[in-house]
């Protein structure tokens, strides 16, 4: 490419990244396929909504007479306030059956990393991409099998099991799941997400009910989630034996990449036996994912067999330069300059769509390493 389109392109990529992203209306949500709609008389009138949604009998006519012109057909002919209110959020609850970022952003929350405070979960765009993986397999009507490459920082371990938990207080009953790290302190650290969700979740969604968690025949690394009745159990690699993999619909292993060989069992082995309980179908999930660690190791091995379409995997590749946290800004007048003094690496990093901002940062922390 030319400078000038180098620098053009680049000047369209800052665009999309800064693009508007609501959550709550549907604005910049791209995971799945959705069409604008306006309902009135609702607290938001104009919404984005899931195209499945849309083709429920009870919304297409909601969306045709508004709110009081639905209620109408319902006997309700004089519309307070609170009916108003109260068909609003029966339509929120319809809403999250079909719409995980939504669902995020106004029922999780989550800790602001380093930062001592909690916040919505709004995700981010590398959780965006994995996130439209997700659920091309899952409106597909096929199981959830994903191994996640990815670089660090960007929340997808968050992203994997709150669309577990997702399924678990939405979707489906007796739904159990298995988390599974290298150490156990990796899973604990999941664990307290789920714990933080739960103990917020909004009473509205569950028809008043307080969800709360209790430990499974008497221990704290099986737990019972009292809405729903599914069980959500913590391990590691290295510890497997407290595991508890009967009877599972979904499992998530994480930095599969670092599990080593113990005495009598390979990681391969516990990979096998954890996902080998699952039976498989929609709504199941197994996902394995990491950080690269070299070549040759299990977790390498079948992530080549799933780019090469020899196993159930889809792969999912998150790059650093997705990523917005890895970015330094440059001065417009400064591109030329910057795009001339690129070398043969930096031209590959732009042809496979990091921004120059993100060069910028490679080049820096390259200095310092």
């Amino acid at each position: 490419m030319k400078k000038e389109e180098i620098i053009e392109e680049n000047t369209k990529r800052l665009k999309e990244i800064s693009a508007v992203y609501n959550p709550v209306d549907g604005e910049g949500s791209t995971s799945i396929e959705r069409h604008w709609v306006e309902i009135e008389d609702f607290p938001l009138t104009r919404m984005n909504l899931p195209t499945a949604m849309l083709q429920k009998e009870n919304i297409a006519r909601l969306i045709e007479k508004g709110a009081k012109g639905y209620l109408a057909t319902r006997g309700i002919h004089t519309a307070s306030h609170r009916s108003i209110i109260t068909l609003w959020l029966e339509f929120c609850r319809e809403r999250i059956k079909y719409d995980f970022e939504y669902w995020a952003k106004t029922m999780a929350i989550i800790s602001d990393k380093g930062k001592g405070r909690d916040i919505p979960f709004t995700l981010n765009r590398p959780q965006r991409i994995y996130l439209k993986e997700m659920e091309k397999l899952r409106n597909a009507g096929r199981p959830i099998d994903i191994i996640l490459c990815k670089a660090r920082q960007w929340g997808g371990s968050t992203l994997t099991q709150l669309y577990m938990l997702w399924i678990q207080l939405v979707h489906k009953q007796n739904w159990n799941s298995v988390i599974c790290g290298d150490i156990e302190k990796q899973s604990s650290i999941v664990a307290g997400i789920l714990a933080k969700v739960i103990n917020n979740y909004p009473l509205w969604a569950t028809g008043g009910k307080k969800i709360t968690t209790s430990p499974y025949q008497g221990t704290q690394k099986t737990r019972v989630i009292s809405y729903g009745n599914s069980r959500y159990s913590l391990g590691s690699s290295q510890k497997p034996d407290s595991l508890r993999s009967e009877d599972i619909s979904m499992a998530h292993l994480t930095e599969v990449g670092l599990w080593k060989a113990t005495a009598g069992r390979k990681p391969e082995d516990l990979v096998q036996s954890i996902f080998g309980s699952i039976a498989g179908g929609p709504y199941t999930v197994k996902v394995m994912e990491s950080t690269a660690k070299g070549v040759g190791n299990f977790f390498h091995r079948t992530w080549i067999e799933a780019v090469a379409g020899r196993n159930n995997f889809t792969p999912v590749f998150i790059p650093w330069y997705s990523i917005d946290l890895y970015s330094k800004p440059i001065v417009p007048s400064d591109y030329p300059a910057f795009v001339e003094s690129m070398d043969e690496y930096e031209q590959q990093l732009f042809t496979l769509g990091a921004t120059l901002e993100a060069i910028s940062w490679y080049r820096d922390k390259r200095r310092e390493m």
